[in-house]
């Protein structure tokens, strides 16, 4: 049986049993607190690394975009110095052909034709306005017309081009080739305008 020792043996080890429990619980929460704490280091370090790629692609990128600016920067300035050298070119030749087209004072008023009205902003000719006739005969408020001419040089109603612009940068007002070409009577068609009716059929 038992003696005294093996008493005193067995209460302290009944005594140590939960130590040991409690040392076995600690080590299990010790170990999840440290797995805890590495596996939120771990997406710490992996969310930095992908920070710090990412910004490497970024500054990658943007120099990719520095070199194109580079490279394409002087064909950009070359097309906006050619477009601007026309632009100033037309403007300067334009300024002076604009006052070679007719401008006069309408009188009458309007009369509800089509040729009273201007077809650039749609208003009629009233007395007192001052209106250019182009070539073609087509009628423009002055302010209109001239604005017009400055951005398209064609005659907003036919579209006949109003002047030509040489190697030298000097407009010439166009003639309008089909009014020119008209073909003229001559002297026998003019005495018997039916006779020449019958010859061409």
């Amino acid at each position: 049986m038992y003696t005294a020792v093996d008493n005193l043996n067995i209460a302290a080890n009944i005594k140590n049993e939960p130590d040991k429990k409690n040392k076995r619980n600690r080590r299990k929460k010790r170990f999840v607190d440290l797995a805890s704490i590495g596996f939120i280091a771990f997406f710490i370090v992996l969310t930095i690394i992908i920070w710090y790629i990412s910004a490497k692609i970024g500054i990658w990128l943007s120099n990719q975009r520095i070199v194109a600016n580079i490279v394409h920067f002087p064909i950009s300035l070359a097309r906006n110095a050619l477009t601007n050298f026309q632009q100033k070119r037309v403007s300067n030749a334009v300024s002076g052909i604009i006052n070679q087209i007719p401008e006069h004072i309408v009188e009458n008023g309007c009369s509800n034709d089509d040729d009273d009205n201007c077809a650039i902003c749609l208003g009629t000719h009233e007395t007192g306005d001052k209106v250019r006739t182009l070539l073609c005969t087509h009628q423009f408020h002055s302010v209109c017309v001239d604005e017009w001419i400055k951005k398209h040089n064609n005659c907003p109603s036919c579209r006949a081009e109003v002047f030509n612009i040489d190697s030298h940068g000097k407009a010439k007002l166009n003639k309008i080739e089909h009014l020119n070409q008209m073909p003229t009577a001559t002297e026998n068609e003019q005495q018997n305008p039916d006779n020449s009716i019958t010859e061409n059929v």
